[in-house]
């Protein structure tokens, strides 16, 4: 258990830098808990960090959509946030209504 504990911690997104350019991030809410792969919350707090880091975010939550679903609309709205960066034209930054969710710290890895 204490491996897997261990694997997942590493691959926690935000824990080993900062991207140095504006983000856009996306998530189904097919349910309560998120898209059937993501946990919303975790995205949510995800977004969070990134804001409190200093860069710009803009997040989207693709409400009963799940991580399949959530594709289509996803790629749409990426390539409009990627034509603007390339257009230079400002960005929409939605830090100002990103609150803190879940936390995803590292979780504590069971002795082995």
């Amino acid at each position: 258990m204490a491996v897997f504990a261990r694997i997942f911690d590493h691959l926690i997104m935000s824990r080993t830098g900062t991207p140095p350019a504006p983000l856009f991030i996306g998530n189904g809410l097919s349910d309560p808990t998120g898209d059937g792969v993501m946990v919303a919350k975790d995205v949510q707090e995800l977004a969070y960090t990134y804001c409190q880091r200093g860069v710009p975010v803009e997040l989207h939550i693709y409400s009963g959509l799940d991580h399949q679903q959530t594709g289509p609309p996803f790629l749409d709205q990426a390539q409009a946030f990627l034509d603007q960066r390339f257009a230079h034209r400002p960005i929409q930054n939605g830090c100002g209504e990103i609150g803190p969710s879940d936390s995803i710290a590292p979780v504590p890895a069971p002795a082995p």
